[in-house]
């Protein structure tokens, strides 16, 4: 058994799978460098305005189900009813959107 370990101990990984001991140190430095970077996580309300345009769109602008969309979201319909209505408050803004997406 120490035979076969002999010698292998130097390398970084198996060079079949994941190629020469350069694209290893590579992916080993740009990890570490994305583990040092703080995670960019939106404002909740960012999040809770993109839900409320999300409702309004499909509910209000599209004439669809909450429910179906209560679904998607993990939601109850009676959260997307009221996102919906929240929505309605920056009509202006999702309609450009919706506009958009068509």
């Amino acid at each position: 058994m120490a035979a076969l370990r002999r010698g292998r101990e130097a390398y970084a990984a198996d060079e079949r799978v994941l190629g020469g001991p350069a694209f290893v140190e590579e992916l080993r430095q740009a990890a570490a460098a994305a583990a040092e970077r703080p995670l960019k996580r939106p404002a909740l309300r960012t999040v809770l305005g993109a839900v409320a345009g999300a409702a309004y769109l499909w509910c209000r602008v599209a004439g669809q189900s909450g429910r179906v969309l209560a679904a998607a979201l993990g939601l109850s319909h009676q959260a997307v009813y009221a996102a919906a209505t929240r929505g309605e408050r920056a009509a202006a803004r999702w309609q450009a959107v919706w506009h958009k997406l068509q």
